[in-house]
């Protein structure tokens, strides 16, 4: 016999915890009818409770449409879209020729679109290289984890970007290489220089910036050879000149230019590859 809905539900909890929570068990009641509507009540309750937390459920695991709002460049022909505005804001930059980050490091005076790209830079200077390469025997070292990636399919002979030109069965470990091969089976050199008197044409807009640097008065890197004025707007330039005092003899040749060798086999190769567009 049971004195109060509150014992009547503790007892069908523990008792007959296995069965049904609709079903009414046979007991004795003081006042068997209030306590039978109150505990049918109770029952349907928690059953509409369970049930709307299964359709809540239900709706929570359908997949949602996308919501994400898309910023595309409004730039003449240009079908970039940016997922928010910070990016298109320095896409923009692209367009505009707009280099708001500069370089102070010593009257260095190189400007960039991206402040990533300016914290990549200061690392030529602070010759910071977080990256290093874990193949056995090789201490090589990067600023940039993506050029890390590239090295490492010197090691493993990975050549991913091949070729569709019809008949061409070249293939390239790095993605630019490709795209500059693909211009060289169209014979297209539509970069050109218009410093005085110099007039050279390049198949990319990268390349004639690297070339337009030798014209800058502005050269940073200096030859710290006792005696020697030697500078240059690039640090590599520097380092092939030292090659110079040290007495190292370029022993590597170029087979197609009579008067081109290198100190090291790797610099003869990418040579080849990107004035000769052989891929050996």
């Amino acid at each position: 016999m049971f004195d109060s809905f509150e014992e009547i539900h503790n007892h069908h909890i523990i008792v007959h915890k296995n069965g049904n929570q609709t079903e009414i068990p046979k007991l004795l009641f003081i006042d068997s009818s209030n306590i039978h509507t109150s505990y049918r009540e109770k029952s349907n309750k928690n059953i509409d409770n369970r049930s709307l937390k299964n359709k809540t459920k239900k709706r929570s695991q359908q997949p949602r449409k996308s919501l994400k709002r898309k910023y595309p460049c409004d730039w003449p022909d240009c079908d970039y879209v940016a997922s928010n505005s910070v990016h298109l804001k320095d896409h923009r930059r692209i367009h505009s020729g707009e280099k708001p980050y500069r370089c102070d490091w010593n009257d260095c005076g190189h400007s960039f679109t991206q402040l990533s790209s300016l914290r990549l830079h200061i690392r030529t200077h602070t010759g910071e290289r977080p990256y290093e390469c874990d193949w056995p025997d090789c201490n090589m070292r990067f600023t940039q984890k993506s050029n890390l990636k590239v090295h490492m399919r010197k090691h493993t002979g990975e050549r991913p970007y091949n070729c569709d030109w019809p008949g061409c069965e070249a293939n390239f470990a790095v993605k630019g290489n490709l795209e500059h091969h693909r211009k060289a089976h169209c014979g297209l050199k539509i970069f050109v220089c218009d410093h005085p008197n110099c007039g050279r044409t390049f198949v990319e807009n990268a390349h004639l910036r690297k070339h337009e640097m030798i014209h800058q008065a502005n050269k940073p890197f200096k030859c710290d050879w006792p005696g020697c004025n030697y500078n240059s707007c690039r640090r590599i330039d520097v380092d092939n000149h030292k090659l110079i005092h040290s007495g190292q003899i370029k022993q590597f040749q170029c087979p197609h230019c009579p008067n081109k060798q290198f100190t090291r086999s790797h610099l003869l190769h990418r040579h080849v590859q990107q004035t000769h567009f052989i891929n050996n």
